[in-house]
């Protein structure tokens, strides 16, 4: 049979657009995927990182991209091999040493973490985000200004880096500059309006300083972008009872243990506020839940001059 020269230039083509047209799905999936986990949509950016893969399986960033999708599932071990396999196909990904680094010091392993972060470094000295994670390590490890020294030159290559200004205010605060530290959790909200976290620290801070009214604004706010922080209910239970509010800061704490049943200091504050409010039974059993979940609780509830059957401790 004769095929003419046009049927053999259509089917080359046609050949030829399959081919293309496979290496580009695998960079639409990719890109899909990406949008997709920017949009909070793990599950759906989970799906297209792994087609992308099947369909180029020596594609680095998207062995990146869905250890990154692994880690914020949960799936540590998941995203370790992720990022292993993405550095073997490019040893000189300075991004995946980063991201492997903070799966590493989430799992705990903070020798390797600080091997991925110098590593990281060493390929660009000008990337922020590891000169960030490698603070929160270092502090971790009790060097407070080697975390310090490195969040000022994260600052320095981006000063536009929230979490750099918040994770500076948590050392600032460790080493009792408090005046600092309110300045960088003030940044770091003027940066990121919903910054819940930076928030609650703000108001923990000026608590501590006995500012009340404006903590329990901070607690608000922390609310607001994230209703179910626990610990900022828990910490503005503390400003309203620092006010006197018993009622208000029982509210409060019962909020955030009916969100979290597993944290032993809502239960053991709302028996501070229970005891000073007469309910003596009640204040026994929110003590014995908090010693059932950490055994530090006694001597926390002991140290503020209670005792475990929930009466106060009188002075002699």
């Amino acid at each position: 049979m004769r095929i003419s020269l046009g049927c053999l230039s259509l089917l080359a083509t046609l050949f030829f657009s399959t081919v293309s047209v496979s290496a580009d799905t695998a960079t639409d999936y990719f890109t899909n995927g990406v949008a997709k986990a920017d949009k909070g949509n793990l599950d759906a950016a989970l799906t297209d990182f792994n087609k992308a893969i099947e369909l180029k399986p020596d594609f680095a960033d998207a062995y990146d991209s869905r250890g990154w999708v692994k880690r914020v599932k949960g799936d540590l071990d998941g995203a370790l091999a992720d990022y292993d396999k993405c550095l073997q196909l490019n040893p000189n990904f300075f991004k995946a040493y980063n991201s492997r680094g903070w799966a590493k010091q989430v799992k705990g392993d903070l020798d390797g973490a600080l091997a991925d972060y110098d590593k990281c470094l060493q390929l660009n000295p000008n990337f922020p985000e590891a000169y960030n994670n490698r603070a929160i390590l270092k502090q971790a490890r009790g060097d407070l200004n080697g975390g310090l020294a490195d969040l000022d030159q994260a600052i320095r290559l981006n000063p536009s880096l929230a979490t750099a200004y918040y994770n500076r205010a948590k050392i600032r605060k460790a080493k009792m500059d408090a005046v600092g530290a309110l300045a960088d959790y003030t940044k770091a909200i003027e940066l990121k309006p919903d910054y819940s976290e930076a928030y609650n620290e703000r108001g923990l801070l000026k608590a501590t300083q006995g500012h009340f009214d404006e903590a329990i604004a901070d607690y608000d706010k922390a609310l607001a972008s994230d209703p179910k922080h626990v610990a900022a209910y828990a910490n503005r239970g503390l400003a309203k009872s620092g006010k006197g509010d018993l009622e208000g800061a029982l509210a409060d704490y019962n909020s955030a243990i009916e969100l979290s049943q597993t944290s032993f200091q809502p239960y053991m504050y709302r028996g501070y506020v229970k005891s000073k409010m007469g309910d003596i039974s009640g204040a026994k059993a929110d003590f014995a839940k908090a010693v059932e979940l950490n055994s530090l609780a006694q001597k926390f509830i002991e140290l503020e001059g209670y005792s475990l059957d929930g009466t106060k401790e009188s002075k002699p």
